[in-house]
């Protein structure tokens, strides 16, 4: 399986079938794809630290952090997201 089509289907980008609505969880993308949960948490662990070292998800951590300091710490999903987009 594709590294890639797991993230995709953690992220919402790919369907998920007998998911519930919204982002699946790791239990159901693993039984989508016939995957242990494990393998899926190491899929997951291995984009975090991915991520983690890219600069422009770091700029986007600290303007997420920064946006929600200004807020007293509490913003909807939607909130944060059109306040990013902004």
């Amino acid at each position: 399986e594709s590294e890639e089509q797991i993230l995709r289907q953690l992220l919402g980008l790919e369907d998920v079938p007998a998911a519930a609505p919204g982002w699946p969880s790791q239990t159901e993308v693993a039984a989508a794809r016939a995957l242990t949960r494990a393998r899926i948490g190491q899929v997951v662990a291995k984009a975090r630290g991915r991520w983690a070292k890219l600069p422009v998800c770091t700029a986007l951590r600290d303007e997420i952090a920064r946006l929600l300091d200004a807020q007293g710490g509490v913003m909807t999903a939607a909130e944060l997201a059109r306040a990013v987009l902004a």
